[in-house]
């Protein structure tokens, strides 16, 4: 069975919220056995409403949610749940004793998995994945306090637990190689093989890799460049599609790394689509090996209007671009928004002509939709969606955040056309 396509689904909007405070990972800063998986917590009662901030499928049916508990009514604030009937019900699994505990140790006088990391001005996500019915992860960072400096500060430690019996037991997976203070960027993983992406100690961008079923991490990638001079927290993505993969890294001030992973399983140098057109870091979406869909935005921070911008463009513009020859060139669609209207991430491409993203405008949050190859639009959700993925042309699924500032696992069974909300107890 073929792994579904993914979006580069790490190239997100967020808002300084509760959202945005339960999107950290847990780190293995607990004492774990080099030897033997990590003991699991006992299960959490079913009962409890999960509130998702990572969403994982493997086919329209199996898939996993990772979420937030009431950490003042709950025993632990982290929880992990499994579905093999595509969200109709859901099944609790364990997750190891050593990640929950950390989970709910306070950090600025919060669990740390609810840490906004607002005052430090650095962030994470918790988020999961699997390849197959066995082999998942579980991947990020998690806030720690410290008094290093000479001062109450927060710092972050990157994290790694990997199960190869389908959530029955994991073991924590220490990277010594990522930067003390850095996050695990992006974890994806095809049927047989997973990848992993980070900053190195010396501010380069590595990439990871292992056969899926088991622990015997290798370096398939290196770059010196990473760290930007300035701008954003770093991001970073990687695409899988088939036997093929794209990934990118930098922040808002543009692209610092990217690269395609060929038929060979080689990682090699890769331009990014929006390279030329201005110093925008986009999302990119796979229909197949061969056609991505991205969004440019013309020029960026302290950039004019790029001498390749297509006709009558204007700066800060944000248009489409299609490739179909595996991203070695990318050609112009139309004209999605102007300045102040945000689009792109999250995006997605379930079948040809078919296109959803986020857009965010006098602010509002959409979640738009066209089945023409992006020549009309409808709005087919009016809310935040800060995770979207379709594991079929016709299923998909997407976190939304509401204005209570709880979260939402959304479905949609006809191509993204309408969605409906999925349960999780």
């Amino acid at each position: 069975m073929l792994r579904p396509v993914r979006t580069m689904r790490q190239f997100k909007f967020a808002t300084a919220s509760i959202l945005s405070a339960t999107l950290l990972v847990v780190t293995g800063l607990a004492p774990s056995s080099a030897s033997g998986a990590s003991p699991s917590a006992p299960s959490a009662s079913t009962a409890d409403a999960v509130h998702p901030i990572s969403v994982d499928f493997v086919s329209s049916d199996r898939g996993w949610v990772l979420g937030t508990l009431n950490c003042v009514t709950s025993l632990h604030c982290l929880a992990l749940r499994s579905t093999t009937n595509g969200g109709r019900t859901w099944s609790d699994v364990s997750l190891p004793l050593a990640l929950l505990t950390t989970a709910r140790q306070f950090v600025a006088g919060r669990p740390a998995i609810l840490y906004s990391g607002v005052a430090s001005g650095s962030s994470s996500e918790l988020s999961v994945r699997f390849a197959n019915s066995l082999d998942g992860w579980i991947y990020g960072a998690l806030p720690v306090a410290t008094t290093e400096s000479g001062s109450p500060s927060v710092v972050f430690h990157p994290a790694l637990w990997s199960t190869h019996d389908g959530g029955r037991s994991w073991r924590h997976q220490p990277q010594t190689w990522v930067s003390a203070e850095s996050n695990i960027l992006d974890l994806e993983a095809t049927s047989h093989t997973v990848y992993e992406m980070a900053l190195d100690a010396s501010g380069g961008v590595r990439i990871e890799s292992t056969p899926a079923n088991s622990d015997t991490w290798r370096v398939s990638y290196q770059s010196s460049d990473g760290l930007p001079a300035g701008g954003a927290q770093v991001q970073g993505a990687i695409l899988l599609s088939g036997q093929r993969g794209w990934m990118s890294e930098g922040n808002d001030r543009g692209v610092i790394v990217s690269a395609q992973l060929n038929a060979a399983g080689k990682w090699i140098a890769w331009t990014a689509p929006c390279a030329a057109l201005g110093r925008s870091l986009s999302a990119i979406s796979a229909i197949d090996s061969n056609h991505l869909v991205t969004a440019c935005v013309m020029g960026g921070f302290a950039y004019p209007l790029p001498p390749a911008a297509p006709p009558g463009a204007k700066l800060d513009s944000t248009w489409l671009y299609f490739s179909h020859d595996g991203g070695r060139t990318f050609q112009v669609g139309t004209e999605l928004g102007t300045y102040l209207t945000y689009l792109g991430a999250p995006l997605a491409t379930p079948r040809h002509n078919t296109i959803v993203l986020s857009r965010y405008v006098a602010n509002a949050q959409q979640l738009l939709a066209s089945f023409d190859a992006g020549r009309s639009w409808r709005v087919v959700y009016s809310g935040m969606v800060t995770d979207l993925t379709f594991v079929s042309s016709s299923r998909g699924f997407a976190i939304v955040e509401l204005p209570s500032h709880t979260t939402r696992l959304l479905t949609t069974a006809n191509g993204g056309h309408a969605w409906v909300t999925v349960g999780i107890n």
